[in-house]
């Protein structure tokens, strides 16, 4: 899950957007 969470921090960072994350939070 650490990776999920790196991931999750990096792509919103670059996407700057919670889509990717709040789809990681949903599938978790």
């Amino acid at each position: 899950i650490s990776v999920q969470i790196v991931s999750g921090v990096v792509g919103d960072t670059f996407t700057s957007g919670l889509s990717w994350w709040e789809m990681q939070l949903a599938l978790v």
